[in-house]
């Protein structure tokens, strides 16, 4: 099969995805050819910021890169000549592409990367398309999306790149006791500074992005962590370096006008995090709220229901080294099966068949 991929749009975090999948169709024998959509947005940002000091009468809207840059994935496509488009995301992608694809009878499966979060954009995404089916990482969102959209949906969870999380010698730099990386959404600043606050000593470490909530920074963050992305490299040589790797998914999307966090009702589905942190061979300590860490880890994934139990798994398994590390090695094992190249054999080559098969 021939698929052409086009990443998200941005260069950290969700490109990973496109990286993996792209590696993972490669070593199963399909042809496929990649579209860096992020770095074509990256060049239409330069080349109009560069156009409109030259002339000032031009009109460009905030829109303009993103439909001069997606207009180029039906280039691609004319040269590649797929069997099938894969859109990551997709929720910076122009309409205009899959336009133009569909006029050259070119089907477009969308990979949905931000569920359940923002299901209800992604449905309306997904039904104006036009598309001919969608995958969505999160199990709870499969009906929703299919009354939303009429398409064909499957639940295709998040995976791990077999090629670069497994476990590694590291250096002292980046060695801890208790290691946590994500965002610093509000309710996961306070578990954070909970447990730098009643540190017994313990060496804990935290990295990751800033989110900007109703157009506000939020403050204070410096103090406590590393706020800045970390591409896969570093983050596994810290998850392989750490005693205990913290896993906490977030119910917040975000704040409304008035300043009040607005959260998801419920959510089933592990986040990327929950894997690569169980196939660095690394000992995990996750939130309870998503039933398949269960599913697919059993008890080899220590849990918290709030902050002071999570205070007291800290302790506990900071003292107790064997069960510690033996419970690594069984998640370890567990998480074997969601690798890229196995979710692509079990879930995504048979999506995308059946509905070329459909088209037929």
């Amino acid at each position: 099969m021939r698929i052409l991929i086009a990443a998200p749009g941005h260069s950290v975090s969700t490109v990973d995805v496109y990286t993996g999948y792209m590696n993972a169709l490669k070593a199963m024998g399909h042809e496929v050819s990649g579209f860096d959509y992020h770095l074509r947005l990256a060049f239409y940002d330069v080349a109009i910021e560069a156009w409109l000091k030259r002339n000032e009468n031009f009109k460009a809207g905030p829109a303009e890169k993103f439909l001069l840059a997606s207009e180029a994935l039906a280039i691609e496509a004319i040269d590649f000549v797929p069997d099938v488009v894969l859109v990551i995301c997709g929720l910076a992608l122009h309409r205009r592409a899959l336009i133009l694809l569909k006029s050259m009878l070119i089907p477009a499966v969308l990979l949905l990367t931000e569920s359940p979060y923002r299901d209800y954009e992604q449905g309306i995404m997904a039904k104006k398309g036009p598309y001919a089916g969608v995958l969505t990482n999160d199990k709870i969102s499969v009906d929703y999306l299919r009354e939303a959209t009429d398409l064909p949906i499957e639940y295709l969870p998040h995976s791990y790149d077999s090629t670069r999380h497994f476990p590694v010698e590291v250096g002292a730099e980046y060695q801890s006791d208790v290691y946590f990386y994500g965002t610093w959404w509000p309710e996961r600043g306070k578990l954070m500074e909970s447990l730098r606050t009643h540190n017994n000593g313990y060496q804990f470490k935290i990295s990751g992005p800033v989110p900007r909530v109703a157009g506000r920074d939020i403050v204070g963050v410096e103090e406590v962590m590393t706020p800045r992305l970390l591409d896969n490299a570093e983050l596994v040589r810290n998850y392989c370096g750490t005693k205990i790797a913290l896993n906490h998914h977030r119910t917040i999307v975000g704040k409304d006008s008035a300043g009040e966090e607005l959260h998801i009702d419920e959510a089933h589905s592990l986040g990327p995090r929950a894997y690569e942190i169980a196939a660095c061979g690394a000992f995990q300590l996750c939130d309870d709220t998503r039933p398949e860490l269960q599913e697919t880890f059993g008890d080899s994934v220590a849990t918290y229901k709030d902050g002071q139990e999570l205070l007291a798994k800290v302790e506990y398994y900071l003292r107790h080294e064997d069960e510690r590390k033996a419970m690594a090695v069984a998640s370890l094992h567990k998480v074997q099966a969601c690798s890229f190249e196995k979710r692509a054999e079990t879930v995504l080559v048979p999506f995308i068949e059946e509905i070329l098969t459909r088209g037929d």
